[in-house]
């Protein structure tokens, strides 16, 4: 079913029907509803249904004193809070715009390259296209000088049959005939000449145009660098963002570290103390016991004397 012309109707029962349905009536809201359509056709019929529509009376959202005194309170707060959210968001974002923008800035370098050496490709393959250019016009020039030395041989050939003819009747006309045949000989050398000159030019139009195709690869060679270059610009964007992902987790890992580093610490501090006081008792007891060994050891000899 092929979509309504777009005019004010149309735009405005769009909208109406979008905020009938209680979604604002935006321009894409709009462009939605309607299946398609321009924007910029859209626009300023959405624009004028925009501007009949009544407007709320400020005295129906009259507020007592104290309570708009309090909401004023609360939303101050919030706000607050909000922008120093905000604002560190806008740091840490700021901060990732940078290092985004460094990557770009490389992958932009490289593209400069790569483009700088594709158009020193194309002014070579251009380059190329005019020799070829002049030599076809200097094979065609060759051609011709052949096709007319051809000529000039047939010519000869047919003034070498006449004399001929002539000489089997005219013994006199010897002389003639070696001059002639002495034409067609400086003919058949100008012709080989000619045919050799062809030859040569043809070769090295054959060169130039290997030598313009190999420039034609290599100049599709840099256009697939370039959209590799493009691919891993892309590629970098894509790593930054996992990188930052890591680096997050990191962070709150390290934190949980420490956290746990510093309990365990102080066990380790209480359990240290503990031990100290059980090397010192230990240490005390086995003291008094070489006392009372040794002065045991004294009365012992003195008694067995007696």
């Amino acid at each position: 079913m092929p979509r309504p012309s777009l005019n004010y109707d149309v735009v405005a029962t769009a909208a109406a029907n979008l905020v009938a349905a209680g979604v604002t009536a935006t321009l894409k809201n709009v462009r939605d509803e309607l299946g398609g359509g321009s924007m910029s056709s859209i626009q300023p019929h959405l624009k004028k249904w925009s501007e009949a529509q009544p407007r709320a009376s400020a005295a129906a959202f009259e507020v007592p004193g104290r309570l708009r005194d309090a909401l004023a309170s609360e939303f101050a707060r919030i706000a607050a809070d909000a922008r120093v959210d905000v604002e560190a968001r806008l740091q840490q974002t700021e901060a990732d715009n940078a290092d985004l923008a460094a990557a770009g800035q490389r992958a932009e370098e490289e593209l400069e390259e790569v483009r700088t050496e594709l158009a020193r490709m194309t002014t070579e393959r251009d380059t190329l296209a005019g020799k070829n250019s002049e030599q076809g016009a200097e094979i065609a020039r060759l051609n011709g000088e052949v096709g007319r030395a051809r000529e000039e041989t047939d010519q000869a050939r047919q003034k070498l049959a006449r004399a001929e003819i002539r000489l089997e009747a005219l013994g006199d006309l010897q002389t003639q005939n070696e001059a002639l045949r002495n034409a067609i000989a400086e003919a058949n050398a100008k012709t080989a000449q000619a045919e050799k000159g062809q030859a040569v030019a043809e070769a090295k139009w054959q060169s130039e145009l290997e030598a313009k195709n190999s420039l034609m690869a290599r100049v599709l060679e840099a256009e697939e660098q370039v959209k590799a270059a493009s691919e891993q610009h892309r590629e970098l964007h894509t790593r930054y963002e996992a990188l930052h992902e890591r680096h997050i987790s990191a962070v709150i890992a390290e934190g949980e570290a420490r956290t746990e580093l510093s309990a365990v610490r102080t066990e380790l501090g209480g359990l240290k103390g503990a031990a100290s006081t059980t090397n010192e008792q230990a240490a005390t007891g086995q003291g008094e016991a070489k006392v009372a060994g040794t002065k045991g050891g004294d009365r012992t000899p003195t008694a067995r004397r007696k």
